[in-house]
């Protein structure tokens, strides 16, 4: 079974779009990890709750390392595959 890239069928500005679509996609959800767990960290110190602060680490690992590994993955494909087409 040979190891076809993916990507191969795509043009270079497919390329290019998907890749810039996949960073804004990691960004993005990089950020509302980050949002939520401050929301829900003031929400926490305003109620008194001490449960909400248990959620904070699980939410920040989970929005900000499942992006960097998915994401990140297939920008990097993406990217070689535009340089292996530029030479």
């Amino acid at each position: 079974m040979a190891r076809e890239n993916e990507y191969q069928n795509f043009t270079i500005e497919e390329l290019n779009s998907k890749a810039n679509r996949y960073k804004k996609l990691q960004m993005g959800v990089m950020v509302m990890s980050v949002i939520f767990s401050v929301i829900i960290a003031l929400f926490s110190f305003i109620k008194g709750i001490n449960t909400g602060y248990q959620i904070i680490p699980l939410l920040l690992l989970t929005g900000i390392i499942y992006p960097l590994l998915t994401f990140g993955s297939m920008r990097k494909k993406i990217l070689k595959e535009i340089e292996s087409r530029h030479v």
